[in-house]
């Protein structure tokens, strides 16, 4: 079993405020999100399913309401439902390496290439067919690597916006994806976001909702932008 960056108490110790925030907030689905962490089969998958928990709590704190956790067997893992929207939420948490620990203990830079199975771009392209037909399908990659900075990020966009040009059909249902950053050891919420918008998509995020996931982003990519890139 790989190891994790956090001790079997502080997963425990988070987990527990995590699902007492979530209640707080009045997010559904609590109970079904809860039996996944109960069954999770080690810690690892068990940080898999609380990455869910966590951007449902980002995503709360930042204004949205009608969040939904776990709302079918088969879909995403998060519906958002208001007055004006919904959409969906596929999560995708990228572990830790042994590589990562040697880089974060040597004091080395905070970015090295990684290799291909485990990279943001493989994450991206996994389980395109749990995107629901029709419908605003965004898909946040959680990286719990220091290997994954702001060089991956963009070496990530400019690919999946070369691969929905070269082939719309396989990407027409993602209309966005959302890449978490999280470097921090204590488990907290991390805020080294950024968004990537599928302006080629079926189902186009409205610029209202763009705005409001803006808000919280580091930076917001397009197509458009790396079609002009010399």
């Amino acid at each position: 079993m790989e190891k994790t960056i956090y001790s079997k108490e502080l997963i425990r110790k988070r987990s527990n405020e995590i699902i007492e925030e979530l209640k707080a907030v009045s997010v559904c689905g609590i109970q079904r999100f809860i039996k996944r962490l109960e069954i999770a089969p080690d810690d690892e998958e068990f940080l898999d399913i609380l990455a869910q928990g966590r951007l449902a709590l980002i995503l709360s704190n930042n204004g949205f309401s009608g969040i939904n956790m776990e709302p079918s067997k088969e879909g995403p893992d998060i519906m958002i439902a208001s007055e004006r929207d919904t959409f969906y939420l596929e999560i995708k948490r990228r572990r830790s390496k042994e590589e990562d620990y040697e880089l974060a203990e040597s004091g080395g830079p905070s970015w090295m290439r990684p290799d291909r199975d485990q990279n943001v771009i493989s994450l991206i392209a996994d389980k395109q067919n749990q995107l629901l037909e029709g419908e605003m399908n965004i898909k946040a990659i959680w990286s719990n690597t220091a290997r994954a900075g702001y060089p991956e990020i963009e070496e990530a966009c400019k690919w999946i916006s070369k691969e929905i040009l070269e082939n719309k059909g396989a990407y027409a249902k993602l209309s966005g994806v959302i890449f978490v950053q999280d470097e921090k050891i204590d488990l907290t919420l991390p805020d080294d976001i950024y968004l990537f918008i599928n302006n080629q998509a079926t189902r186009l995020l409205p610029e209202q909702l763009v705005g409001k996931l803006s808000s919280f982003c580091r930076r917001r990519y397009t197509i458009q932008q790396f079609l002009e890139c010399p």
